[in-house]
């Protein structure tokens, strides 16, 4: 019951879509990555679709990409590396597609962890906010 809504929210605001390929909605509920993913191309998701999961094999990593993924990150993958990896997969995606910027009136994800954290680490390249107040 979580996954409609899940894909309509994806389709309206994102242009990114990070799915682990084993999810778990409550007790009862199981869904792979991959069938979400299947279900935003079969809709024109037009953003990047990626999978970052414990199983990414070069196996893995193909039957992924045969699903509509874009790109695929281990687990192990530290997050800064991670997070380079998306910049120069969605910059790739975005201008092969035409893409770019496609919902970039909306929050982006970094502004949402902000929302998350109270003291984030910068990103590359990105200057770090003033601290609140100043």
């Amino acid at each position: 019951r979580d996954v409609e809504p899940f894909v309509e929210q994806t389709l309206a605001v994102a242009d990114v879509a990070v799915l682990d390929q084993h999810l778990q909605y409550g007790a009862e509920e199981s869904v792979l990555g991959t069938d979400l993913i299947q279900r935003l191309v079969a809709r024109q998701f037009p953003g990047l679709l990626c999978v970052r999961s414990g199983n990414a094999t070069a196996e893995d990593a193909a039957f992924y990409r045969r699903c509509g993924a874009h790109c695929v990150f281990g687990k192990d993958v530290p997050l800064r590396r991670m997070i380079e990896g998306l910049k120069v997969a969605y910059l790739a995606h975005a201008s092969a597609s035409g893409a770019l910027g496609l919902h970039s009136r909306r929050s982006s994800c970094f502004t949402a962890t902000v929302a998350l954290h109270d003291n984030p680490p910068p990103l590359p390249g990105v200057p770090a906010a003033a601290p609140p107040g100043n």
